[in-house]
């Protein structure tokens, strides 16, 4: 309802939803909402990590990832991303990897 209603910035709230989704590991619906934003380039980490983890070809978010950023590097971004407990960072790292991500 809360996208419906004001669409504005309805990305962010997609980007959201697919965000606590992912870290109650619940990967479909995850991708799922992710899937509906209009502009994913922010969302292609999560993409991958998400569909990685339901083993579906995470490839072509991979990429999008690296052409966005080059040197990226599981390692850096995980190290500056706020997590709140250890076992959520963790899965996500795993996860980045699992979708063939640069460690």
């Amino acid at each position: 309802r809360s996208i419906a209603n004001l669409p504005i910035d309805s990305d962010y709230r997609l980007w959201s939803l697919g965000d606590v989704y992912f870290s109650q590991q619940d990967y479909r619906e995850s991708v799922k909402w992710l899937g509906r934003m209009a502009d994913q380039r922010q969302a292609q980490r999560l993409l991958a990590a998400a569909k990685a983890r339901l083993g579906l070809d995470a490839s072509a978010h991979v990429s999008a990832v690296l052409a966005q950023q080059p040197d990226f590097s599981v390692k850096r971004w995980i190290a500056i991303q706020p997590f709140a407990n250890e076992a959520d960072r963790i899965d996500y790292e795993q996860a980045l990897l699992l979708a063939g991500l640069p460690p």
